[in-house]
Order: C-alpha cells, then structure tokens, then sequence
C-alpha cells in the first residue's frame, strides 16, 4: 500500500506486469532482509526529453546533448516510479531507493552510453526538495495542454 500516491500504488498494481511483458519498463522491487515483504520499488525506462521551455538556455542544452545547442530532444534514462510500502515506511530511505536506481542506471550507461537521468515528478516542493538534495535540477515544468 502506497496511500501517499495512489497513482504510484496503481502502477505497481496493475500495470508494472504489463510494461515488463511489452518490454516498456523494469520494475525493480526491494525486499525486506530474509523476508517476501515489500519495502519499496522503483521503475525504469528508456524515454525522450523534449524541450518546450524557451528558458532553457543554450549551455544547458549543450550539456544535455554533449555537443550542440540547438538540439532539444534527447535520449535519457527515465526514474518513472518510485514508491515506499506504508507498512514499512520507515525502513527504507527514499535516498536508498533512488540510489538503488542510478545505481543500476550506470550499469546500463556502461554497456551502452546514456547522458542524462530523468525524473518527472508532481509539483510538490517536498518531494522536488528530496530530488535537488540529491543532485538533480529542475529543467522545465510541465506545461498542460
């Protein structure tokens, strides 16, 4: 149970299997020591940044892309989920999950290159002060259509 976001709780629930079977996504789960309980679980994928923020300025872009200013799409490594089980809430740090992610992120940067971890997350100062803490920076808000 995941109640602080339902829609983590739901992903986990009821379309992680989907998206492994259809190759979109791993779901990694993190087990409580000698146990089969849950503590917590994260997502990964392959995905496409597209810059939509004119303020984004050209050495950002340079740095995303490696080599030009003028691209504004780019290949990244996406976090798309990342939940704790309210059960054991206290058991595991959101540090911990998270750098169990890039942690298995640069495995995969190693065998096939990759520059940039994305996380796309709700505009909640608490949870964007958690990402900053550590080391990623707002790049653009998400504009609704």
């Amino acid at each position: 149970s995941c109640s602080k976001n339902p829609d983590v709780e739901n992903f986990l629930k009821n379309t992680a299997i989907l998206f492994e079977k259809l190759n979109k996504s791993r779901t990694y789960l993190i087990f409580k020591k000698g146990t089969a309980d849950i503590l917590a679980y994260f997502t990964l994928t392959i995905s496409i940044l597209k810059i939509v923020d004119e303020n984004v300025s050209k050495k950002t872009l340079k740095r995303l892309n490696g080599m030009s200013k003028e691209k504004k799409e780019f290949p990244v490594y996406l976090i798309g989920q990342l939940g704790k089980n309210n059960k054991f809430w206290n058991e595991i740090k959101g540090d911990k999950i998270l750098q169990e992610a890039i942690d298995i992120i640069c495995n995969a940067n190693e065998l096939v290159g990759g520059r940039v971890i994305l996380i796309e997350t709700l505009n909640n100062e608490k949870l964007i002060k958690f990402y900053e803490d550590n080391g990623f920076k707002i790049l653009q808000k998400r504009i609704k259509l």
